[in-house]
């Protein structure tokens, strides 16, 4: 840590940066320059405070995040409305707006009533839930406020938090209707706003005073819309282990609670702060290489090394601190271990299974090595005193270890998971025994779309006449405003089979819909997606970069599942074939293509290996195979077909190295030779891999 050189790339830019504070363990450790006597602009700063302000509003009960923003609007704006903007609006819960999770809001209010402005504005798809930044949100959550409050809303932030904070003569902007501008144009001296870097370092506590509850702060750091850069809070951006709080112009407070820091800074650049940003990641953080040179965005740090992922988990803390849960759980491999040890040992394995047939390419890590599961599986349980929990099955056993928070998972699906405990418990749903074959609640299977927000809760039981399933399903959904679908799964076999057959919508559509290397995906409960939609789109694009497509070629995706690699290969091939055997998925395919507007992409229900047997006797060809098989790899009779096609280039995604070196070794003895062999990285802390493979013709 080296703060002067920090200071020295600060002086040599010759920016505008106006003044700098590091705090370490919530003491003023380092400073330069204006920190205390000028106000400064903070621009969507702004956003943050007016976030922490609608905590305390929440905490006194004077604020309900789950409601429609339109039960805090005065009648005098919304009975001009009319009824089909009404019905809009009513939809936009003050969670919504504090996530930035409605799509289609111009970026900021105009005229001479904002409000009214902010009403009319026309949103095509109001249930869709995708990041879309606009200062209209946080404006109407600042109107909202004011109603909430029975008074001025700055003025209760002024109370509430600013005087608790030792903030005094802050500056606000309002608006020409009168209101408090929530979205922008507040003033504060650098040290104030390190005041509230300090307030959510302390989880909402302050020199011993708790001026916000710690389960809000948790709340609003942990609800996440995805982003490129990570993902979005109550007007709040993730950031390594901790967040951001941020401006336009290149005003910053990073909070980093693992590392023990808090770093604020003011300035005037036009141009941004990625600049400063490596300058803070080289010097006060004490990253190298390419890492610390890049914007802190999901894109550059997935395109980064194996060493510089390892970095990144680094920064996340906890990564070589044990799972308690890890020794009964079984379900990661590799918990305690840094995660550079654990690349090295999966590089290690890739080469002594595959080095036969030819050069294994350094592993490409994950930037995200915790919170990276998009599905979620928890089986229901009681413990001996008769408490309600979920866990996962102990490694080969049936007995449930129970699991309240596991670091490889879905934060969002976590916490849905506990509350579904609570009202097991106050419903008295009857838990699964699997011992006497009673009771009804077996497992909950929560999926999540990493970059559209939207979140699938399917609940699996063994009857379809679930008690109060309406009232359950609607307090589920007021607790859990993020949630866009309820499915009933009904599965009454005697069976290690977590889905049965039979779904029941209980809200919304029945699936989600997740962006994966731009392209939109339909996910029904039972379709297979892969469960790291980061490192997904790294293993597609080196799958992609493979089959080296000119727009000529006819494609077979073989074992395709929703189409996901299909779908990406479809704009550069001339035709695509999409094999899947699962009625589900081929059925979420098509759909997704039609929605795409992919047109020249046809797929097919059947057995993979029984279509290309076919084909291959028709005497058809196919220009380029992908094939992504389950655990178990392929099959002798698949490889035939495969072989009888003759394309010119296989592109094999494994999931499996074992599985995948023995069928290498039957293409290799079909005349096939592996040019590259690529490792990925999708289940940090397990031993499991995937594997690209461009396998071409002697």
């Amino acid at each position: 840590m080296d703060f002067d050189a920090f200071v020295q790339e600060i002086k040599k830019s010759r920016k505008s940066v106006f003044g700098v504070e590091m705090y370490e363990q919530e003491k003023l450790a380092h400073s330069y320059g204006d920190t205390k006597q000028t106000r400064y602009p903070l621009y969507s700063v702004t956003k943050t405070i007016l976030a922490l302000a609608v905590g305390i509003a929440c905490d006194m009960g004077l604020i309900d995040l789950g409601r429609s923003v339109l039960d805090y609007i005065p009648d005098e704006f919304t009975k001009d409305m009319s009824p089909e903007q009404t019905e809009t609006f009513r939809q936009f819960t003050i969670h919504r707006l504090m996530t930035m999770s409605v799509a289609g809001f111009p970026f900021r209010p105009e005229g001479d009533s904002f409000l009214r402005f902010s009403l009319s504005c026309p949103i095509e798809e109001p249930k869709k839930r995708t990041f879309d930044y606009s200062n209209i949100p946080a404006y109407l959550v600042g109107v909202a406020l004011a109603t909430a409050v029975g008074g001025d809303a700055w003025e209760f932030i002024c109370e509430k938090l600013l005087t608790p904070l030792h903030i005094e003569n802050a500056e606000c902007s309002r608006c020409p209707d009168g209101y408090f501008y929530g979205a922008s144009g507040m003033k504060m001296t650098v040290n104030d706003l390190s005041r509230i870097g300090l307030l959510l370092y302390g989880q909402g506590e302050y020199e011993g005073k708790q001026i916000v509850s710690a389960a809000y702060v948790r709340r609003m750091e942990a609800v996440l819309t995805p982003t490129r850069e990570g993902g979005y809070g109550y007007f709040l951006w993730r950031y390594g282990d901790g967040n951001r709080v941020s401006g336009k112009l290149g005003q910053r407070c990073f909070v980093l609670p693992k590392k023990g820091l808090i770093i604020t800074w003011l300035a005037d650049m036009e141009e941004g702060a990625d600049w400063l940003e490596a300058a803070m990641r080289k010097h006060l953080l004490g990253e190298t290489g390419a890492f610390a040179n890049a914007p802190a965005t999901a894109e550059s740090v997935l395109a980064g090394s194996a060493s510089a992922a390892a970095q990144s988990a680094a920064e996340k803390g906890d990564a070589d601190k044990p799972c308690p849960y890890a020794k009964k759980c079984g379900g990661c491999d590799f918990q305690g271990m840094p995660y550079e040890e654990q690349l090295q040992r999966k590089q290690k394995n890739e080469r002594i299974l595959l080095d036969r047939f030819g050069k294994v390419e350094k592993i490409l890590g994950a930037a995200m090595p915790e919170r990276y599961r998009n599905k979620v599986h928890g089986v229901f349980g009681r413990d001996k005193k008769g408490n309600i929990f979920t866990g996962i099955y102990e490694e080969k056993s049936h007995r449930i270890v129970p699991v309240p928070d596991c670091r490889i998972e879905d934060a969002r699906a976590t916490a849905i998971l506990r509350t579904l405990c609570e009202l097991a418990k106050s419903f008295k749903v009857r838990v699964y025994d699997e011992d006497r074959g009673t009771g009804m609640l077996r497992h909950a299977l929560i999926r999540v779309g990493r970059k559209t927000g939207e979140i699938m809760v399917v609940l699996v039981v063994t009857d379809p006449i679930f008690p109060s399933k309406n009232n359950f399903t609607k307090e589920l959904c007021r607790r859990h405003p993020e949630i866009t679908t309820v499915v009933l799964n009904i599965n009454d076999r005697d069976t290690s089979m977590v889905i049965g057959d039979r779904n029941i919508v209980l809200y919304g559509k029945g699936y989600i819909e997740d962006v994966l290397c731009g392209i939109r995906f339909r996910i029904s409960p039972s379709s297979f997606y892969q469960i790291n939609s980061e490192q997904t789109e790294v293993l597609y694009g080196k799958a992609l970069e493979y089959a080296a497509l000119t727009g000529k070629e006819r494609v077979i995706d073989a074992y395709c599942g929703i189409g996901t690699i299909g779908m990406c290969a479809a704009a550069k091939a001339s035709e695509v074939i999409g094999v899947e055997l699962n009625r589900d998925a081929v059925r979420d395919a098509t759909a997704g293509a039609k929605r795409n507007g992919v047109s020249n992409i046809h797929f097919l229900c059947d057995d993979a290996t029984a279509f290309l047997t076919r084909m291959a006797a028709n005497g058809e060809k196919a220009d380029v195979v992908f094939l992504d098989p389950p655990r178990s790899g392929s099959t002798p009779e698949f490889l035939a077909a495969v072989n009888r096609l003759k394309p010119s280039r296989v592109v094999y995604v494994s999931c499996d190295p074992q599985t995948l070196a023995r069928d290498l070794a039957l293409f290799t003895k079909k005349g096939w030779k592996a040019e590259k062999i690529q490792p990925v990285d999708m289940f940090p802390f397990t031993k499991h891999i995937e594997t690209v493979v461009l396998l071409s013709r002697v």
